[in-house]
């Protein structure tokens, strides 16, 4: 197997993404998730989702995923738990396979969040959905400036380390990792409803661009 054809490169280099519960408010922690990417010039197109909105950093917005004009490779969830299901089944009716669950609140929430991490663990295995998450940020690409963070990200540093770990690691210090080391790829991997070390590791190991893997 080639790095092309691992799942993970369509969360590295999608072509398109969309982030449902991008806010114009800076005082609001999702503030970053598409300043982030325009700010740093990601290559791809980026379709903001949230229903009060007409336009986040300075791009069209869209009420649902359903509005989008044009395909999506990867979507961002990050709304409370509870109506994660419901962005689950967009993505399944628009035909859409790569999410990323920023939010928080599943098997690290009690009882109840527990509960809904099997519901969404069922559904995604039955339609054949890969997740990266619940509760994550990432991933990161030096390479095209892809980059799902809360934090304000001044500046990417390209080089040939690529981190796989949880981003309460490295969230808090992203500005720091950028200006002292050459990062190529950062995933965070959650509460590894889906995705897992292993994935990230098998990935890694085929990335052409990666010299060095931390875990």
């Amino acid at each position: 197997m080639s790095v092309d054809d691992h799942f993970l490169e369509r969360f590295f280099t999608p072509r398109s993404v969309a982030v449902v519960g991008a806010t114009n408010n800076p005082f609001k922690i999702n503030y970053c998730l598409v300043q982030n990417l325009v700010s740093l010039n990601y290559q791809g197109k980026i379709y903001p989702v949230n229903y009060r909105e007409k336009e986040i950093g300075g791009i069209t917005a869209f009420r649902r995923l359903t509005d989008i004009p044009g395909d999506i490779d990867l979507v961002v969830i990050s709304v409370p738990a509870e109506k994660t299901m419901d962005i689950l089944k967009e993505c399944d009716t628009l035909g859409v396979k790569n999410m990323v669950i920023v939010t928080g609140g599943f098997s690290e929430g009690g009882d109840q969040g527990k509960k809904l991490h099997r519901e969404l663990a069922s559904f995604i295995r039955k339609k054949g959905i890969r997740v990266l998450g619940p509760n994550t940020l990432g991933p990161i690409n030096t390479s095209n400036h892809f980059s799902i963070s809360f934090n304000p990200i001044s500046k990417m540093r390209r080089g040939g380390i690529s981190f796989a770990f949880q981003s309460g690691f490295y969230e808090p210090k992203i500005n720091w990792l950028f200006s002292h080391l050459g990062l190529n790829k950062l995933i965070d991997l959650g509460n590894k409803m889906d995705v897992s070390e292993v994935d990230a590791l098998e990935y890694l190991l085929q990335d052409p661009d990666t010299k060095v893997i931390a875990m």
